[in-house]
C-alpha cells in the first residue's frame, strides 16, 4: 500500500520521503528500487536547471551555486565510496548471505534530520536504539540492522565494524529493500520512521520507540525495563488491519494534511514551483 525511502511493491499507492503521506499512481505504473540509468538522471538535471535553477536570484547568487553543486558531487562520491570500500562491512548483500530463520529488524534513520533529531533526542545516536533491542531479544531471535539509503557513504566504517562485532547483531545492506526484511521479520522496528506506516499498511507488525503524526498505528514501547515482555507480546498477538481500518486511518491523516512538497531543492527541483512554495 505505501512506499518511501525504501520502498513496498504494491500497484494501487505509493508515497515518497520521509514524513510524507501516500500518494495514488496510474495503473500499470512500475516501481523501481534502483537508481534511473546515467543518462536519465542528467536529463532530469538539465529540466531542474532549465525549469527552476537559472532564474534563481539571491544573495551571493554565485558562492550559492557553488555550494549547491559542490553539496550533489559531495554526496555522489559518498555513494561511490561506499560501494567501493564499505559493502564487505555488511553480512547480508544483495548477493551475499542467508536471512535468520527468526528476527527482528530496526531500519536506521537518516541523521540529523528533524523526524529523530527534533522528537526523539536520545536515539540521535542509534547505537542505543541498537543495544537497547538486542540485550531484549526475545529467546531464539537476531537482530538485524538495515542501514537508511540515504546514509550510504555518510557514517564512517568504523561504526559498521562495531555493529557486527555486538552479539546477535546481523548488519543488512542499504541497497537491500526494505519490504524483503519487513515481510520476513517477525516484527520490524524503527524510532520514528516511514517504515512504521510502511509495515501497518502492508499487514506487518512493527513497533515504534518515538511519538509522531502514524505512531499509534504501530506497537509502542512505554517503558524500557519492560521492553522484552512488550516485543513477545507484540509478535504473539499481532492482527494485521483490515482495509476499512487502512482507509479509515489514512482519511484521517489527509484530513489534517497540505498537498505540497517538501525536500532539499538540489534533488528535487519540484520543492521550487511557486504553486509549491505558496501551498
Amino acid at each position: 500500500f505505501f512506499q518511501a525511502e525504501d520502498g513496498i511493491r504494491d500497484s494501487s499507492v505509493t508515497g515518497v520521503q520521509t514524513c510524507a503521506l501516500p500518494i495514488f499512481e496510474r495503473p500499470g505504473d512500475r516501481v523501481s528500487y534502483f537508481p534511473p540509468p546515467l543518462a536519465v538522471r542528467i536529463l532530469r538535471r538539465i529540466w531542474d536547471w532549465l525549469r527552476y535553477e537559472r532564474h534563481q536570484r539571491s544573495e551571493g547568487h554565485v558562492v550559492q551555486r557553488i555550494k549547491v553543486n559542490l553539496q550533489r558531487w559531495l554526496h555522489m562520491a559518498r555513494r561511490l565510496r561506499f560501494r567501493l570500500f564499505s559493502r564487505n562491512l555488511f553480512d547480508l548483500t544483495r548477493d551475499r548471505g542467508n536471512l535468520p530463520e527468526k528476527f527482528i529488524v530496526y531500519a536506521a534513520q537518516v541523521t540529523p534530520e528533524a523526524s529523530i533529531n527534533g522528537l526523539a533526542q536520545y536515539f540521535i545516536e542509534q547505537e542505543r536504539i541498537i543495544d537497547l533491542l538486542r540485550l531484549n531479544l526475545p529467546h531464539g531471535y537476531v537482530l538485524v540492522v538495515k542501514e537508511h539509503p540515504g546514509m550510504m557513504g555518510v557514517r564512517p566504517r568504523s561504526y559498521y565494524r562495531r555493529q557486527r562485532r555486538m552479539p546477535g547483531v546481523v548488519m543488512a545492506s542499504p541497497e537491500i529493500p526494505m519490504d524483503i526484511l519487513m515481510e520476513k521479520a517477525a516484527l520490524s522496528t524503527t524510532v520514528t520512521g516511514t517504515i512504521g506506516l510502511e509495515a501497518y499498511l502492508s499487514g506487518r507488525p512493527c513497533m515504534m520507540f518515538a511519538r509522531n503524526f502514524f505512531s499509534h498505528l504501530c506497537a509502542f514501547a512505554e517503558r524500557i525495563d519492560s521492553l522484552r515482555a512488550v516485543l513477545e507480546e507484540t509478535i504473539r498477538t499481532f492482527r494485521p488491519a483490515t482495509r476499512d481500518e487502512k482507509v479509515r486511518e489514512i482519511a484521517r491523516l489527509y484530513n489534517v494534511c497540505y498537498p505540497f512538497v517538501i525536500y532539499e531543492a538540489p534533488f528535487l527541483g519540484e520543492t521550487l514551483e511557486r504553486e509549491n512554495i505558496a501551498t
